[in-house]
C-alpha cells in the first residue's frame, strides 16, 4: 500500500473520533444482514479487513455470536479499540494485502478507498483465493471515476489529509466475475461527508461459485 505510514498515523490519531462517529452508525446494517444471510455455515470463519475500531465486527458478532472473527487493520490504535469493543474476536496488525488463512467470508467496509485501482483488484483476487467453497465477499467503497481520486480529510475529521481513491463499479464487478464470484447484492447509498461534499457509496456482495 502506498503512503502506508501516513495512513497508519492518521487513523491512529483519529481512532477515537472515528469510533465515536461510526460504532453505532446503522446506515449499512441492511447490507451486513445480506452478507450474513449468504453465509452457509452457523459458525463461519470471517475476516474483517480494515476493521477499524471494530464497528462492523461488533454488529456481526451481535447478530451471529458463533462467528470466529479475525480483524486486521494497519493502525495500532484501531486494533486496540477493536479488541476492547469485541473481546471475543481476534485482531491483528496487518494491511489489506497481507492477510492469510482460509475463510468462509471476507468483509471489507471502506478499505478500498485507501487502495489504488491495481491494489483493489489484487485484494479481490487474493480474497477469492482465501475463501472456501461458496465463500462470500463484501466490499464497499466511494464510487466515482478513478481519475477524480484526490487528497481529502479523513472520515474521523481529525488529522492530515489522505489520498482517497474512488473506484468504479465496472472494473470491480469485472474483477469479481473473473475471480469466480457471482454478484448477489449491489447497492448505493448517499453519504454526506460535509455540508459541501456528498459521496456515493457502492456496496457489492459476491458468492464464490468457481
Amino acid at each position: 500500500m502506498k503512503n502506508q505510514s501516513l495512513t497508519n498515523q492518521v487513523f491512529s490519531d483519529g481512532a477515537e473520533k472515528y469510533a465515536e462517529k461510526f460504532m453505532n452508525f446503522d446506515a449499512y446494517h441492511h447490507s451486513f444482514d445480506q452478507f450474513l444471510e449468504l453465509i452457509q455455515t452457523d459458525a463461519p470463519k470471517i475476516l474483517d479487513a480494515a476493521c477499524g475500531p471494530g464497528n462492523i465486527a461488533k454488529y456481526l458478532l451481535t447478530k451471529k455470536p458463533k462467528i470466529k472473527l479475525t480483524g486486521i487493520d494497519l493502525a495500532p490504535k484501531m486494533i486496540e479499540l477493536a479488541r476492547v469493543h469485541n473481546p471475543n474476536g481476534n485482531f491483528e496488525l496487518k494491511n489489506l494485502l497481507e492477510f492469510d488463512g482460509v475463510y468462509d467470508a471476507i468483509i471489507c467496509g471502506f478499505g478500498l478507498p485507501y487502495l489504488t485501482k491495481e491494489e483493489a483488484i489484487q485484494f479481490i483476487q487474493k480474497a477469492a483465493s482465501s475463501l472456501s467453497k461458496d465463500g462470500v465477499l463484501y466490499i464497499s467503497t466511494m464510487e466515482d471515476e478513478y481519475e477524480k481520486s484526490s487528497l481529502q480529510a479523513p472520515s474521523s475529521g481529525e488529522g492530515s489529509s489522505l489520498f482517497i481513491h474512488y473506484h468504479e463499479a465496472e472494473y470491480l464487478k469485472e474483477t469479481m466475475h473473473s475471480a469466480g464470484f457471482e454478484i448477489s447484492f449491489e447497492a448505493r447509498e448517499e453519504y454526506e461527508h460535509t455540508k459541501e461534499m456528498t459521496f456515493t457509496d457502492l456496496i457489492l456482495i459476491g458468492r464464490k461459485i468457481t
